[in-house]
């Protein structure tokens, strides 16, 4: 629930940025990886021999996929460059010990080894994404923090308006 919340907060923050324009070369990058990651699962997972055989027996125009794989690879150019600069304004870093952490956790997930899950997503996909989820983490205890702040201020003018009203019963 926790983790879903706090995706949702960094969607809407990406989402309202005006952080400025893509990086052309994280863009070209998640476009490479997009079209790539699309074409092995329709090629290993619904059995069409090709991306060519899987668009002609769906009726599908190239144009459209090409778009589809921009548009994801934009959106996540744009997650990352914005949680880039939230890690980079709060001064998040992943470490070596986390990364490697994390990548036997991931590996174990995908029942394959850290090599082989390492390889097959490449070190930077994967630096990215523990430095959103460590972001996003670092944001709700922020939130938390914020929260519980407020409502012990809220509590403390509580006390006083009842001691007040006590003073002038």
């Amino acid at each position: 629930k926790e983790a879903a919340y706090g995706t949702a907060v960094m969607n809407h923050i990406v989402t309202n940025s005006t952080y400025g324009k893509l990086d052309e070369e994280l863009t070209k990058f998640y476009t490479d990886k997009y079209r790539t990651m699309y074409e092995t699962q329709i090629t290993t997972s619904y059995g069409y021999e090709s991306l060519d055989a899987y668009l002609e027996a769906t009726g599908s125009k190239r144009e459209d996929f090409e778009a589809m794989v921009k548009s994801n690879a934009e959106s996540r150019a744009m997650y990352e460059t914005v949680v880039n600069a939230l890690a980079d304004k709060e001064g998040i870093k992943i470490t070596d010990a986390e990364y490697k952490k994390s990548l036997e956790q991931y590996a174990e997930s995908a029942g394959t080894t850290a090599e082989e899950f390492e390889t097959r997503n490449g070190k930077e996909l994967i630096m990215a994404e523990l430095l959103a989820e460590k972001t996003n983490k670092d944001m709700l205890d922020e939130q938390k923090n914020a929260k519980t702040q407020i409502d012990q201020s809220l509590a403390r003018i509580n006390k006083i308006d009842v001691l007040y009203e006590r003073l002038y019963e």
